[in-house]
């Protein structure tokens, strides 16, 4: 099986909201702007996304703030539900594979 057939044996088509998405996100360092209004995604379950640039870009940055790590303003959602202002730990229960039906909300 090539690369490309595995990849579409696990496709489906995203529903509204479905996924992981970023809108108007921004973070500063100090007095230093290092993302400012960055929207992204839907990045669809069971799909491989990448984030490209140049060095010193904010790749990092970028997904520190999609998971939490560092203080940012906009918003993060995961299947349209916000994921601002969760906690580390309830964030990380709502993105982490769980092989049992979970729970419609995160708690």
């Amino acid at each position: 099986m090539t690369m490309e057939q595995a990849g579409k044996a696990h496709e489906h088509t995203p529903q509204s909201g479905e996924g992981l998405r970023v809108r108007g996100l921004s973070v500063r360092h100090g007095q230093h702007t290092v993302l400012h209004d960055i929207t992204a995604g839907p990045f669809p379950p069971g799909r491989l996304c990448a984030v490209l640039g140049p060095n010193g870009s904010g790749k990092s940055t970028l997904l520190r703030a999609m998971g939490g790590l560092v203080p940012a303003c906009g918003q993060v959602s995961l299947h349209a539900q916000a994921l601002d202002g969760l906690d580390l730990r309830t964030r990380a229960r709502c993105a982490a594979p769980c092989p049992r039906p979970c729970p419609n909300r995160c708690a």
